[in-house]
């Protein structure tokens, strides 16, 4: 077309004044000589367009879908840009639903399809503007088979709450497992099996088969410190997240703490030498309380001196010093997070 309207401009304009100008291949005919000239998308062809996926396996659970999509094209199999065909997609034989057609106004257009609630397959076709899809191009068909549902290792979830607990053989923390398929729909009725491998000194419950949310859920409870991890399987499928529950030392027990000093006797009342108070702070269940603070006070005569320790580490564990200027036997009374331990070490002091 382009080619014919240049001839006809030459034919038509006098020799003379086409001689007297300066024209270019672009000026003629709109394309720049290094650019090929747009294909032009023609009329949507129903044989040319396309169905697609061509197959596709979906849980037999009646609720797991799939959507199909037509690709109008026109006959050179250019793909349409705009909407404003009349696309019916619909199952033209064996089970499962299809939805009603959306125009996407780009030249597509989707359907949903959902699964039977039994093993199967079902044949889906389309009709554009009231033709036949993709039967030029070998497109014509998205066969979908339902098989029997199964565990989906990383849709199904494990979590807990709360994620901090107390070591103290009564606070629980609640273990949630979701049960979902591979097509991310929940499946009741499933038995579920636990482990907490690394975890010590815990309880947990049994959880019961799966309900109509595809969830069950066990308590756990712990009298030791710890990262707890609790690991979720159905059958032979190990689901992929896991539920982390930390579990804290409980307040600061007076008599399972402890208090020592070194050396307890024969240091110099010189002001100088001291004698080192070691105290490990604990709950009731022998966990270690960590960052706790520390304070130590003395009896027994004057011109007594202690350190100021620092907050008990990860074992519960801090020391201090007491140096003094006067012999005698020194008391230290220790108290951790406000709590005063029942062990009271003693210094002689010569």
């Amino acid at each position: 077309m382009v080619k014919r309207l240049a001839i006809l401009f030459l034919l038509v304009t006098p020799v003379a004044w086409i001689v007297g100008q300066a024209f270019t291949f672009e000026d003629l005919t709109g394309v720049h000589p290094r650019h090929s000239a747009p294909a032009t998308v023609g009329p949507s062809d129903a044989s040319h367009s396309t169905i697609a996926p061509a197959t596709e396996i979906i849980p037999a659970d009646g609720a797991s879908t799939q959507t199909i999509l037509v690709q109008a094209r026109d006959y050179s199999g250019n793909n349409e840009t705009n909407g404003g065909d009349t696309v019916v997609i619909f199952r033209f034989s064996g089970t499962g639903s299809v939805g009603s057609t959306t125009d996407n106004g780009n030249g597509t257009y989707t359907a949903v399809l959902t699964s039977a609630s039994s093993t199967g397959t079902g044949t889906i076709e389309a009709l554009l503007n009231g033709n036949p899809v993709g039967t030029a191009v070998g497109a014509s068909t998205s066969i979908a088979t339902y098989g029997t549902p199964t565990v989906s290792a990383s849709y199904s979830t494990v979590t807990s709450y709360p994620t901090n607990i107390t070591a103290d053989g009564s606070a629980s923390s609640v273990v949630t497992i979701t049960v979902k398929n591979t097509g991310n729909v929940a499946m009741p009725g499933q038995t579920v099996s636990l482990s907490l491998p690394g975890t010590h000194s815990y309880s947990i419950g049994s959880p019961s088969a799966t309900d109509g949310s595809g969830q069950t859920t066990a308590s756990f409870v712990t009298t030791l410190s710890q990262v707890a991890t609790v690991h979720a399987s159905v059958g032979a499928v190990s689901i992929t997240q896991y539920a982390s529950i930390i579990c804290l030392a409980g307040a600061v027990n007076a008599y399972s703490s402890s208090a020592s000093a070194s050396p307890s006797t024969g240091v110099a009342s010189d002001g100088v030498a001291t004698s080192t108070i070691t105290v490990t702070l604990s709950d009731a269940n022998f966990n270690p309380c960590v960052g706790k603070t520390v304070t130590f006070s003395v009896s027994g005569g004057t011109g007594n001196t202690t350190s100021t320790p620092a907050v008990t580490d990860s074992s519960g564990t801090t020391t201090g010093t007491i140096k003094s200027t006067s012999s005698g036997v020194k008391t230290i009374t220790v108290a951790g997070d406000g709590v005063t331990i029942a062990a009271a070490p003693t210094v002689t002091f010569l």
